[in-house]
């Protein structure tokens, strides 16, 4: 009778140290890749799912250095940690700024290589990545208004844009600021 009761004993210890590492491998999030923060619903979806086991802390240290890089003017190096930032955790923040310096980069890429060929994948990258980070928001609701309607006007311009597929009036930069941040880096 002790002999079953340790095996009986020993089992349950067993089924919960599954159940305790299960729970575990549950609690990880699925990992995003560049590719995922371009698609709104992807990124609907992971939050649905991973929001409250995300690692904020590693993405708040990558928002840190994008923002540390931003201010020194260094697009490639701030979209790359606005980039990493939101594969941990896909925030309008992070999503907006990775979209911000991706076209800063580009544009410079473009101007030093003479080459507008890339305008419309450039600015059509952009405006999936301003779609990804209305789905962020529209789940964690982060955004102050002023923040949010920029957010909403961005895209729309970029729409707007993509749909004429022709070149921006000279002032459309001061009315659409992602293409006033891709111009105003080609023209340097």
């Amino acid at each position: 009778m002790e002999r079953r009761s340790a095996l009986s004993r020993w089992f349950v210890s067993g089924v919960l140290a599954l159940s305790a590492m299960a729970g575990a491998a549950l609690a990880t999030p699925v990992s995003l890749d560049q590719e995922a923060l371009s698609h709104p619903e992807t990124i609907a979806a992971w939050l649905d799912a991973n929001a409250k086991v995300a690692e904020q802390s590693t993405a708040q240290r990558y928002l840190v250095m994008a923002r540390a890089a931003q201010k020194q003017g260094r697009w490639s190096r701030a979209a790359m940690a606005f980039g990493e930032s939101a594969l941990f955790f896909p925030t309008p923040d992070a999503l907006t700024g990775y979209a911000d310096n991706r076209l800063r980069m580009l544009a410079d890429v473009r101007r030093r290589e003479n080459d507008g060929s890339q305008t419309v994948a450039d600015l059509g990258h952009a405006q999936a990545l301003y779609r990804s980070a209305l789905a962020a928001e529209e789940r964690l609701k982060m955004l102050d208004p002023g923040a949010l309607a920029q957010l909403r006007s961005d895209e729309a311009c970029l729409t707007k844009y993509l749909q004429t597929k022709s070149p921006p009036p000279i002032n459309a930069a001061r009315a659409c600021r992602p293409l006033g941040l891709y111009n105003k880096a080609r023209k340097k």
